[in-house]
């Protein structure tokens, strides 16, 4: 089983799968598993474990209400894992107070967030901190590609870096992403086929083409 696999090799997998969700074209649970060479109850569990990754992240990076938690981390897995699934995970994180345990300091508050998810973790976050800077946005775009990288030259995703930057609109985190790229900062790597809903995602440079990752030049 998927879970009783040596820790590393569960993480390899878990990477190999979020690197698999992210490529354009179609997919299903069942392809992933023949792709894969795992049983269907591995691919779920893969799934699933997936899931409870990206609602943790989440929670910790925005204020979101409980529909939009699930409804953008269901969109990592197009299709192949439900929204209905994604809300029992939600649910089994909060019944275990596993959410609860989150640092306060990682949170992203925004006064007019809904507040329904905030007060199921029993947050109650009485300061508001001051936007971040605009002119701080490509610095802080580097930082977080550099801490997400795991090697270099290994190109990391949009759908992982993007999360980070709630406080900004999609025009405005593509432009810093592409005066990096003029800036000889950033590469891209573009997507050839892509779905209609992941354009919100992916960087788009404005004249027909849409990227998929992003890395570091050195």
């Amino acid at each position: 089983m998927f879970v009783q696999q040596d820790s590393g090799v569960v993480e390899e997998n878990l990477r190999r799968l979020e690197q698999r969700l992210a490529l354009p074209g179609p997919i299903s649970r069942r392809r992933i598993a023949r792709e894969f060479g795992w049983t269907e109850k591995a691919t779920e569990e893969a799934l699933r474990e997936l899931a409870r990754r990206r609602l943790l992240e989440l929670a910790a990076q925005q204020a979101l209400n409980r529909e939009d938690l699930i409804q953008r981390t269901a969109r990592l897995f197009r299709g192949c894992f439900s929204r209905k699934l994604v809300e029992r995970v939600l649910i089994a994180l909060l019944r275990e107070g596993v959410l609860n345990k989150l640092p306060r300091k990682q949170l992203h508050y925004r006064p007019d967030a809904p507040k329904p998810l905030l007060e199921a973790l029993g947050l109650k976050l009485e300061a508001t901190l001051p936007p971040p800077s605009r002119e701080d946005l490509p610095r802080r775009i580097l930082a977080k590609v550099a801490e997400l990288e795991e090697a270099p030259y290994v190109p990391v995703l949009v759908s992982r870096v993007r999360p980070a930057f709630s406080d900004c609109g999609k025009e405005e985190f593509d432009r810093a992403v592409l005066r990096l790229v003029e800036e000889g900062r950033i590469y891209l790597v573009p997507v050839r086929v892509l779905q209609p809903e992941d354009r919100e995602m992916f960087i788009y440079d404005g004249k027909g083409t849409y990227y998929v990752s992003l890395g570091l030049r050195r």
